[in-house]
């Protein structure tokens, strides 16, 4: 992938593994320079300190999180962390409930609403919003759940220079599973 964010702060959510691993080290070797925040701090040191980026515990689902001070000067927002909970809706535990909707709902609002100041004033940035596929259907009919590296190459390509006008879009990387 071409090195065509150079300059470019990108901060990823949920980036100590799996799919925010795999975006922090595509931003980096697209030419970012990547903070990856996770409440692991120490997952999130693995994966920063080798890019070259930085790394920063945070609980994302605190309501004292400072999001203006975790969200100042970057360029791109990719708000990745989440958690999976399964239960029947009459055995959901409403903790659980309220820690989703802090983390994943909550948290990317808080983050974007940071952002926007520097990137209305840089008239540039992009926000890569990721989520399951699981959202829209509860039962596979594809041989493979998606590859990390898979979904950090479509964030790194929605924000590259020749995708500015991919705005507003859903791109469901499901193996075709949503497709009617």
């Amino acid at each position: 992938m071409p090195a065509e964010l150079n300059g470019r702060r990108v901060l990823v959510t949920g980036g100590a593994s799996g799919i925010g691993a795999a975006c922090a080290a595509a931003f980096a070797a697209a030419g970012a320079a990547v903070t990856v925040a996770d409440l692991d701090e120490r997952g999130a040191r693995k994966v920063a300190e080798p890019l070259g980026g930085t790394a920063v515990g945070v609980d994302l689902a605190d309501p004292a999180l400072d999001a203006a001070a975790l969200a100042d000067g970057m360029d791109v927002i990719v708000n990745n962390a989440g958690i999976q909970h399964v239960a029947a809706v009459e055995d959901f535990p409403e903790e659980k409930f309220h820690l989703i909707i802090a983390l994943m709902l909550e948290a990317p609002f808080r983050l974007v609403r940071a952002a926007l100041p520097h990137m209305y004033a840089e008239r540039w940035g992009r926000v890569v919003n990721i989520s399951s596929v699981h959202g829209l259907l509860t039962e596979p009919a594809v041989k493979r759940l998606v590859e990390p590296a898979e979904v950090a190459n479509l964030a790194v390509l929605l924000c590259s220079p020749t995708m500015s006008f991919a705005n507003g879009g859903s791109y469901p990387l499901d193996g075709g599973w949503t497709a009617r």
